[in-house]
């Protein structure tokens, strides 16, 4: 028996490991922006800056990885109003040159998430959208920090074949994905 639950741990740290040498943030929608601990993303940003899709996220220390509010999506949801952290994040559809494909980056306004540089970068020029921005981030989990900055001086082509960005819609049925499959009870049960 205890070959069997060893057993089903192997499974889950190699389920793990091939989720992360993909380069995905282990579990999360591939349409994620992910830039891997102490790496860089190029890409350049579909949506502006003032046009992002603002979404509520819950969260707990050490108990629940950020997750959306299950009630934007008009279901009920198990950590709304209970003592986890509520807090707005924003999302911009960026193309990842080395993906060849749009992702979504969503990160919450702090002094270690790109958005302070990303604003300075919008105030500097009144567009994120016209030149490509290096994404970098050095950590991991919580003390990650993120930063942005434009890759040239100045305005630049986009070499890539979208411009548009995803909708509303769209970016919050891809942040969907995020959800996990834990109930409350699950939750408090870690915590403890």
């Amino acid at each position: 028996m205890a070959g069997e639950k060893s057993g089903s741990f192997v499974e889950l740290i190699r389920k793990a490991l091939n989720d992360a040498a993909s380069g995905g943030g282990g579990g999360l929608p591939d349409e994620l922006l992910f830039v891997p601990k102490d790496g860089k993303k190029l890409g350049r940003f579909l949506s502006e800056f003032d046009k992002p899709t603002a979404v509520i996220m819950h969260d707990k220390w050490q108990a629940l990885m950020p997750q959306p509010c299950l009630k934007q999506y008009g279901e009920p949801c198990p950590f709304h109003g209970s003592d986890f952290r509520t807090t707005t994040w924003y999302a911009w559809t960026v193309w990842d040159y080395e993906a060849k494909a749009k992702r979504v980056g969503v990160w919450k306004a702090s002094l270690q998430s790109p958005v302070e540089r990303l604003l300075d970068i919008f105030d500097m020029n009144g567009t994120i959208k016209d030149r490509d921005i290096e994404l970098s981030r050095v950590g991991q989990g919580t003390k990650s920090r993120y930063k942005a900055r434009p890759t040239t001086p100045g305005p630049t082509p986009f070499e890539g074949p979208v411009d548009m960005p995803y909708s509303d819609e769209k970016v919050l049925e891809i942040l969907k994905g995020m959800v996990s499959k834990l109930t409350l009870d699950d939750v408090e049960k870690k915590d403890e």
